[in-house]
């Protein structure tokens, strides 16, 4: 169970090209003040839907995404329900 709300994360050893992060499985992230059980959420990056998944460890969470130019982002801004 999660409750609605948004979370900041930033992306950590971004890769340096669309294609070297296209070929990242899991994408590291730092959580910035906030944990959460949400595991998977869609989300709107410009005109597109996203799914992220995520996997917890302490203070880090993973997300693998099904949109492979997140590289473009230092930042998301994730939001749940």
């Amino acid at each position: 169970m999660c409750t609605d709300g948004s979370l900041r994360v930033d992306v950590l050893n971004q890769p340096s090209s669309r294609e070297e992060w296209a070929n990242i499985p899991y994408r590291d992230v730092i959580v910035l003040g906030v944990t959460t059980q949400v595991e998977s959420v869609t989300q709107q990056v410009g005109n597109r839907a996203v799914n992220l998944q995520f996997e917890h460890s302490d203070q880090i969470l993973k997300i693998s995404s099904s949109l492979g130019t997140l590289t473009q982002y230092t930042a998301l801004e994730i939001t749940w329900k």
